[in-house]
């Protein structure tokens, strides 16, 4: 099951700020954000030319060790970090500064620090998917910001 939000970004506005949580509720789950040009959809999901793909997926067989992928444009290769967690809640968080550089966290770790293109910040979702197996993932506490 997909599980979808897109964010209400007004025209003119861009993101600058966003976080959630989210709890996996199957034993195959990918969850987190894509922020997509307005040359790109949504699907699919790795089609990241012109966007940036950020998610979790849990990894091994004890489903404590989860996999943190980013698609972009300058990699189209996912770069992959590892972690361990503790609980089944699992909260993510981006940021952009004045100079377009996005951090993204989990969990309060940092795995992510690259320039991105503003154009990128127009539009954005938040998605929860199991490649085709039965998924499930609760999403709580969006929030973002706009400037």
């Amino acid at each position: 099951m997909l599980t979808y939000r897109s964010l209400p970004i007004n025209k003119g506005k861009r993101l600058v700020k966003l976080s959630f949580s989210f709890t996996p509720k199957s034993k195959y789950w990918r969850a987190g954000f894509k922020l997509i040009s307005p040359n790109d959809g949504i699907w699919p999901l790795s089609s990241a030319l012109q966007s940036l793909l950020f998610h979790l997926s849990n990894r091994g067989s004890d489903r404590k060790t989860i996999g943190i992928w980013r698609y972009t444009s300058k990699a189209i290769q996912p770069k992959t970090d590892l972690m361990s967690i503790k609980d089944r809640e699992i909260t993510v968080e981006m940021n952009v500064n004045k100079n377009n550089y996005l951090s993204c966290y989990v969990n309060g770790e940092k795995y992510f620090n690259d320039k991105i293109n503003p154009v990128l910040l127009e539009r954005v979702c938040v998605l929860g998917w199991g490649d085709g197996k039965p998924c499930k993932v609760e999403f709580k506490n969006i929030e973002f910001e706009t400037v």
